[in-house]
């Protein structure tokens, strides 16, 4: 049975969100706060999974570390077993949109997808 992921309901307001959170310019959820970070993203992301039940924030003090945040390898294997199976591999509509579509041609617009795409999907 395939692991529940996070719904994003609308991606572009949750990159600004984490630009906002990464810029300083909006008080950030602290961490273990997660009702904090599920009221900041309230029309944003839908309910999370029944399995979250923490919170923690990470962001590289400066440009010279390079930060990896690995995603939970049970997500990775669900992952790699979904797209070993028939079908294509799924990404949000806003690339389908961009590419195929031409629409999110604003580069600060389609940098806003991208970073809540990103953020956002246990890159996995």
């Amino acid at each position: 049975m395939a692991i529940e992921r996070i719904k994003v309901l609308d991606y572009r307001r949750l990159g600004q969100k984490f630009i906002d959170w990464a810029l300083g310019n909006t008080p950030r959820p602290a961490d273990g706060d997660l009702a904090g970070f599920v009221a900041q993203t309230q029309g944003i992301l839908d309910v999370l999974p029944a399995y979250i039940n923490d919170f923690k924030m990470v962001q590289a003090p400066n440009k010279s570390l390079l930060l990896l945040r690995l995603p939970p390898a049970d997500i990775v294997q669900d992952t790699l077993n979904e797209i070993a199976g028939p079908g294509d591999y799924r990404l949000p509509d806003f690339y389908e949109e961009r590419f195929l579509e031409n629409q999110h041609t604003d580069k600060l617009e389609f940098f806003q997808y991208r970073v809540g795409d990103y953020l956002i999907a246990h890159c996995a």
